[in-house]
């Protein structure tokens, strides 16, 4: 990540609405070891999830997680055709959580493992990831050094 933020962030900053200019502006000082952790952090919690939804039956956090996950595929997107370039994480988005993710619910609803209704219901739920990707980062900062 670093290496692309050096690379093309002088570039594109001046286009950032100023509402996420602070958060732009830390992203780019974070490394790739910070930004691994933080997913590992991230994946940990998705396995949870997982493991509930398995085991237990329950899948509201499973839904929820997944239709965040979703969402945040065309956040990649979005930023891509907005700064008119490629930018970190849209090829990972494209290619491998937006073909899971819809094949995910295909299967879940065409087997009637939950219905419609359930992953509205689930949305809320999903929201859990965002405390859990803060802290990944939080963490992430604290245990690894940051590029200033």
């Amino acid at each position: 990540m670093e290496t692309w933020f050096a690379r093309h962030y002088h570039k594109f900053r001046h286009k950032i609405p100023s509402p996420f200019l602070k958060i732009t502006d830390q992203a780019s000082k974070v490394t790739t070891q910070q930004f691994a952790l933080a997913v590992l952090v991230e994946l940990l919690f998705l396995v949870i999830a997982t493991l509930i939804a398995s085991e237990g039956m329950d899948y509201l956090l499973f839904l929820g997680v997944n239709i965040i996950m979703l969402l945040h595929v065309f956040m990649h997107i979005g930023q891509s055709i907005y700064l008119r370039r490629f930018v970190p994480g849209v090829l990972t988005a494209i290619f491998f959580i937006l073909p899971y993710s819809l094949y995910l619910f295909y299967r879940l609803l065409v087997e009637k493992v939950v219905s419609w209704s359930d992953i509205v219901i689930s949305i809320p739920f999903g929201f859990l990831l965002v405390p859990i990707v803060l802290f990944g980062h939080y963490l992430a900062g604290k245990l690894l050094k940051t590029n200033d």
